[in-house]
């Protein structure tokens, strides 16, 4: 992996002056990175707030367990068998 110069010491986004936000970016050498997260970098040496947002996301979606269908079935039928008997 070539050097690069490090980039400014924030990053400015926005597109009007009064809605610039000064977003801090981090060394990915700082961080636990796969090469797929690192793939999905504007700049694989640098890591934006809005960058590690997404692949905070990512991550906790694929820890997500899915509810099978089946329990997911019994417990609409017991709402509505409740709501029928007035409970």
């Amino acid at each position: 992996m070539s050097k690069r110069k490090a980039p400014s010491k924030h990053i400015v986004t926005g597109t009007m002056q009064r809605n610039v936000a000064m977003i801090p970016a981090r060394p990915t050498s700082e961080l636990n990175l796969t090469k797929a997260e690192i793939a999905l970098l504007e700049d694989p040496a640098w890591v934006t707030e809005d960058e590690a947002d997404l692949i905070y996301c990512k991550r906790a979606e694929a820890e997500e367990t899915p509810i099978p269908l089946s329990k997911v079935l019994n417990e609409i039928g017991e709402r509505k068998r409740r709501k029928l008997l007035g409970r």
